[in-house]
């Protein structure tokens, strides 16, 4: 039996085409109306040329709203930690994703030029990942964990008053 081919993130990933993103001018006000109304917890930022500025999240929402600066641009507040490239394999995006605690990563076009210059390709989040583990588990033959484990060991019920007295 062979053991199917890595996916990569261009086979996982929402395409741009279907990306809901924010432009750099919008306030965090804005993006977090958004982000609430969708039910989001986070979405790339693109400038006005196209190019990908980072990823705001609820949690940058929420320092705006305590910090009193709900009206400022989202490009102060966007980060952009890692992107990944269309060929890059689904297990390294899921690596990268859950070493950086990040729900998203994006998926850029062109990698090999500088990062300023980097152009949204499409999103990865952790639910597409996880999508391809259900995508394995359905095409192999491997048994499920639970048929490794034994049952649990059969405890006496005592009741509770002959428990504590």
């Amino acid at each position: 039996e062979q053991v199917p081919p890595q996916k990569t993130a261009e086979e996982v990933m929402v395409s741009v085409e279907k990306v809901v993103f924010v432009r750099s001018d919008a306030t965090m006000g804005e993006v977090g109306d958004m982000l609430e109304k969708r039910q989001y917890r986070a979405c790339p930022v693109i400038s006005k040329d196209g190019r990908l500025i980072g990823v705001v999240s609820v949690t940058e929402v929420d320092v705006a709203a305590i910090k009193g600066q709900l009206d400022r641009p989202v490009s102060g507040y966007a980060k952009l930690r890692s992107a990944v490239t269309l060929t890059t394999p689904v297990s390294e995006c899921e690596r990268i994703l859950v070493e950086q605690g990040e729900g998203c990563i994006p998926v850029v076009s062109n990698y090999s030029e500088p990062k300023r210059q980097w152009r949204l390709a499409g999103l990865m989040t952790r639910g597409d990942i996880l999508q391809t583990h259900e995508f394995y588990r359905s095409q192999s033959r491997f048994r499920p964990v639970s048929q490794f484990l034994s049952p649990p060991p059969k405890v006496r019920s005592t009741p509770f008053n002959a428990a504590f007295f």
